[in-house]
């Protein structure tokens, strides 16, 4: 249902952004394509600001290697696979706490610039609030459900909180107390899922769209002219700019959507300095 609508609001989006003007701009995938993956890897469009360009890449790396994580064990769980055992099982999970840590303490960073330090110029939204404090709290509530599993049968699971490290102290506060683990664990379970589940499903309605519309909007800007050059001016035409929606083009309105309100341009930006 959540991939449901999802799709659905996709596939608005898309419609939306092809109502714009037509625009003369051929792709070229054998430019295009190489483009987008160094821009994905690298992330040198934060080069310049190097502490939140760390902070982007623990995110943007964390929530990666953790959709791959679940995608491999949604595969062994309804294939009746078992290849997620002894030492296989331990680099998954060392692999899967490392990166959720990481992106734990990124978006705390994030947060932390954005509404504590106000280092943001104008964009302290209620949309970008949200955008990132969901994601934290789904991730934080992943870390409780590990850490009151265990807890709760510590039998079964001596030995394994040592690779499931970010959990440990909740291991520690609920141990010896298994009924009170089971219950914390529950809960926790029930929240974190229906939180994942909302965040999928409200995805392209929230800033977090970003994640999808960003490397969409790198591609087709990788095959246009170059970054920043102004289109060119007809000094005859009777009207100059867009006075409506309908008068961007298509690759205009994409380019909107993808806008984070990450409060660079205002940095950059004569008129308002």
């Amino acid at each position: 249902i959540a991939l449901g609508i999802l799709f659905l609001r996709l596939k608005e989006k898309i419609q939306s952004w092809r109502s714009g003007r037509a625009e003369n701009a051929p792709l070229n995938l054998k430019k295009q394509i190489p483009l987008l993956i160094k821009s994905l890897t690298s992330q040198n469009l934060l080069k310049e600001k190097k502490i939140t360009g760390v902070m982007h890449l623990m995110v943007f790396y964390g929530f990666a290697v953790l959709a791959l994580g679940t995608a491999i064990l949604m595969l062994e769980e309804h294939l009746g696979l078992q290849f997620l055992k002894g030492s296989v099982f331990v680099f998954y999970k060392i692999m899967l706490n490392t990166f959720g840590l990481a992106a734990v303490i990124g978006l705390s960073g994030l947060l932390l610039r954005r509404y504590i330090l106000k280092q943001v110029a104008g964009a302290n939204s209620t949309d970008a609030l949200f955008t990132l404090l969901l994601p934290l709290v789904i991730l934080v509530t992943g870390f409780i459900v590990q850490g009151s599993r265990i807890a709760a049968s510590p039998i079964e699971n001596t030995g394994w909180e040592l690779w499931a490290y970010p959990s440990y102290p909740i291991v520690a506060i609920l141990q010896n107390t298994s009924s009170i683990a089971l219950t914390v664990h529950k809960i926790t379970w029930w929240t974190h899922m229906l939180l994942a589940f909302t965040m999928i499903s409200g995805f392209l309605w929230l800033k977090l769209s970003h994640i999808l519309v960003a490397p969409i909007n790198i591609f087709f800007e990788s095959g246009r002219r170059t970054r920043g050059q102004p289109r060119e001016i007809n000094l005859g035409e009777k009207n100059f700019g867009v006075s409506n929606k309908s008068e961007f083009t298509s690759y205009q309105l994409l380019s909107l959507e993808a806008c984070i309100s990450a409060g660079r341009c205002e940095i950059i930006c004569p008129a308002y300095n």
